[in-house]
């Protein structure tokens, strides 16, 4: 009876693992281990759901790895998947552990700031950045190193609030923040030449 029991108890705890890792798979980004499109997209969707009754304001941060493409058909995509796991590694480390970071794919981030960290988008993405341009990758005898473009949204959540509008507002801030980084830089160019 008892090895009945053991056996049994050993077999529940093989399908609760199985069923774990099969709960991460579902939810969280291979590369990276950070939440995936649709579990981040999920968490979102909840969070505005719980900030819109206790009318709170929440932030979303969306990044976009610069210059992967390049990177990836100059160096071969093992470069471009370090670089991505070395900006999602930047993204974790500059947010709080309340904040929830995930992939949405591709060299694209998004990130769910907590309540109190939601009016400080700006500050919290200035962060990201610069944690972002610290990373390099190694490739062969040479470095690479990483920039990111980022967008903030932000609103106070309120029967109106949608969470895939603040999503698109944030990625539009980004590409305005992606178009005047590259009006500098010719600029600059334009000006040394």
């Amino acid at each position: 009876l008892q090895a009945s029991v053991d056996t049994l108890s050993t077999r529940i705890r093989e399908r609760e693992l199985q069923r774990q890792l099969l709960h991460e798979a579902a939810t969280h980004d291979s590369l990276t281990g950070l939440f995936n499109r649709a579990a981040i997209f999920d968490h979102l969707t909840h969070d505005v759901s719980r900030r819109r009754d206790a009318g709170e304001t929440v932030a979303v941060i969306f990044v976009d790895l610069d210059g992967l493409k390049p990177l990836n058909d100059t160096y071969g995509h093992v470069a471009g998947d370090a670089a991505i796991v070395a900006t999602a590694e930047a993204i974790v480390s500059a947010t709080g552990s309340c904040d929830v970071v995930g992939r949405l794919g591709g060299d694209e981030f998004l990130v769910v700031l907590c309540h109190e960290h939601s009016c400080d988008g700006n500050a919290v993405a200035a962060s990201i950045r610069e944690s972002v341009g610290r990373r390099v990758i190694p490739v062969g005898d040479a470095t690479v190193p990483l920039e990111a473009s980022l967008g903030v949204a932000l609103t106070q959540c309120d029967a109106e609030t949608d969470p895939m509008k603040l999503v698109r507002e944030a990625d539009e801030a980004m590409y305005e923040a992606k178009k005047a980084a590259r009006a500098i830089r010719a600029r600059m160019i334009a000006a040394s030449g």
